[in-house]
């Protein structure tokens, strides 16, 4: 008998920027089509670039991101949504904003490389609006070989911080991705979730205790 298992948080050692506090929060609303930019005026549109994060969708009409501070005025243009309050404990702080819509991916990925062992990544994330079921959730992590481990809710819950989880098992040392993001259902911006995300975590866990026989 090897004893319980006990979770570490290794989020640090792995994962830079993970509560999207490095670098500026957004000074505007951000859209999701490019005409949008003359219309409305704004400066911003489609995804924005992420310190530590990399865009890895193709970043055209259909979808915007970008990082807002807490109790910002400025808005997921989606659907005219702004960030929560405050964050999943109720801090002040910053969070990834994003949304898709029309059949459209959004999505950010991280390289990192982990040793063999067993892993669970959790992401807190808000949704402001938008009660459709996506056609792919693709917040979790993805091997460089093509094993993906994504978490399993294609519905968000809205109006309040929820926490979705993946856990995985890797055999050998893996290089991959951590992934955040999803790919809309076809529907428009009425019905397509407009999501923020803070505070990613990766923990390992091990076991603790003596064997016995």
């Amino acid at each position: 008998y090897l004893g319980p298992s006990e979770s570490t948080d290794i989020t640090s050692s792995y994962i830079s920027n993970a509560n999207f506090t490095t670098g500026a929060a957004i000074d505007n609303h951000v859209y999701g089509y490019s005409n949008n930019m003359t219309t409305h005026g704004t400066t911003y549109c489609h995804q924005q670039e992420v310190t530590d994060w990399t865009i890895a969708t193709n970043n055209a009409d259909g979808r915007g991101a970008a990082v807002f501070a807490y109790g910002s005025s400025y808005q997921l243009k989606g659907n005219n949504v702004s960030a929560p309050a405050t964050g999943p404990d109720g801090e002040a702080g910053q969070a990834l904003g994003m949304f898709a819509v029309w059949s459209n991916t959004v999505q950010y990925t991280q390289d990192v490389t982990l040793p063999a062992g067993n892993y669970t990544l959790s992401f807190p994330v808000y949704n402001v609006s938008g009660t459709n079921t996506v056609n792919a959730n693709l917040f979790g992590f993805i091997s460089n070989s093509g094993d993906a481990y994504y978490c399993r809710n294609n519905t968000f819950t809205v109006g309040s911080w929820t926490t979705m989880s993946v856990s995985f098992k890797l055999t050998q040392q893996t290089s991959g991705k951590i992934s955040v993001g999803y790919t809309d259902a076809n529907v428009g911006s009425g019905a397509s979730p407009m999501l923020f995300i803070d505070k990613v975590m990766l923990t390992t866990d091990r076991k603790i205790g003596r064997a016995h026989v």
